[in-house]
């Protein structure tokens, strides 16, 4: 039975007859495109989502509004700001309360009591929710196609959860998109007396788990997917950090993780490290400086020392970008930490295969000096993301000179 063939059997209302004729590796596919329109058409956007929660739940807004103003120059040429001009108002971040709701799928996407997917719950992104709704089994998506909806009286139970399970373990949108969110529990908390559960992955990386434990946050429950019922389901807004499309500028709620690291921490202005840092990458496997040893040479001439993330802990992390005066290195996942920055000038080598803006977004929403170094890249069989790089040194000394004056 061929392909076109058992979409039309689907569209008929024959989802069985489907099952039995396709070939077991069209089944997944053919009930992921069949179900998808309906999964779409009932998702509910972030302004849906508090609509509906205003009649029939609760929602707290915390925070103020702010403006967010756009560099005169936009130095990238991908970026959904580059063509953007003068400021935008930012709404600020809300949580709010679905009663009698569900988790469902491996990545976890929130159902309301009606049958309503909640995009919020899928990094605030359509683009996210069909990731999650590919991933979901068999059984769910003929629960969309004969019920038209997710809902299912089947399924394990709690009483209040907020969902903080990631689909991928990289350290940067950990660490901006959802340990922010956490202040939600707090908000949450102080508004119902309720404490919710947190939902991780099934088997969080060291760092997750510790970064958890340093804001104060250290009990969680595991997800693995399948269905859970949950009397409140807690849903905060997801600020989602990409490049390319839908950017949420957020730094009201990064000074909230910062201060809430602070204070969490002794001797945050340690003087083991040096004031001027430089972040190596010697010990991963993409985005690594070939000539680290040529660049080291005029760096330490500067007073620089070199730093490799994966030997510190958390709180080390913490301590080395709040009390550093100058921070460069190739790009990477660790600037993030510049969350915890208060006054650094940042040196950014980027390889012009793949002039990724992140982290001039996020010094911008900071208040921090950011410098970009063009460095050639060397190309191999991986994405030109992945590409080392070789920095130029005259360039990186004209470079010093301007940040370090």
């Amino acid at each position: 039975m061929g392909y076109l063939r058992s979409i039309r059997t689907l569209q008929r209302g024959r989802p069985l007859d489907t099952i039995k004729d396709a070939p077991s590796f069209f089944i997944s596919s053919i009930l992921e495109r069949a179900t998808w329109p309906t999964m779409r058409d009932r998702a509910f956007t972030r302004d849906e989502l508090r609509e509906y929660v205003s009649s029939t739940g609760q929602i707290w807004e915390y925070g103020p509004k702010f403006d967010v103003e756009f560099p005169d120059s936009f130095p990238f040429s991908i970026g959904p700001f580059r063509n953007e001009t003068g400021t935008r108002r930012i709404d600020p971040p809300f949580v709010c309360d679905l009663p009698d709701s569900q988790l469902v799928g491996p990545n976890p996407i929130a159902i309301t009591s009606d049958g309503n997917p909640v995009i919020e719950s899928t990094r605030g992104n359509v683009r996210n929710l069909r990731n999650a709704h590919r991933e979901l089994p068999i059984k769910f998506h003929l629960r969309l196609l004969t019920d038209g909806n997710l809902a299912s009286t089947n399924g394990d139970h709690a009483d209040c959860v907020l969902p903080l399970w990631m689909p991928h373990t990289r350290y940067y949108h950990w660490l901006l998109e959802y340990l922010p969110k956490l202040q939600a529990v707090d908000v949450y908390t102080e508004q119902t007396g309720r404490k919710p559960t947190l939902l991780l992955r099934e088997n969080p990386p060291g760092w997750m788990s510790r970064s958890m434990e340093v804001l104060g946050f250290d009990s969680y429950r595991k997800w693995s997917g399948g269905t859970l019922n949950v009397d409140h389901l807690v849903i905060p807004t997801h600020r989602l950090k990409s490049a390319r499309y839908d950017y949420n500028p957020s730094h009201v709620e990064y000074e909230w993780l910062r201060d809430r690291a602070l204070e969490s921490i002794d001797d945050v202005q340690s003087n083991r490290f040096s004031s001027r840092v430089y972040i190596s990458r010697e010990d991963a496997d993409r985005r690594r400086v070939a000539n680290e040893p040529e660049v080291m040479d005029l760096l330490e001439k500067r007073g620089f020392e070199a730093y490799k993330l994966t030997d510190l802990d958390f709180t080390d992390q913490i301590r080395l970008f709040n009390q550093a005066d100058v921070i460069a290195g190739p790009h990477g996942g660790g600037f993030a930490n510049l969350v915890f920055s208060r006054q650094a000038k940042v040196v950014e080598f980027l390889p012009t295969s793949h002039p990724a803006p992140y982290f001039f977004y996020l010094s911008h929403e900071l208040g921090l000096k950011y410098t970009r170094l063009n460095c050639d890249p060397i190309g191999d069989n991986r994405s030109p993301k992945h590409w080392n790089m070789k920095v130029d040194i005259d360039r990186l000394e004209s470079v010093l000179d301007r940040t370090l004056n």
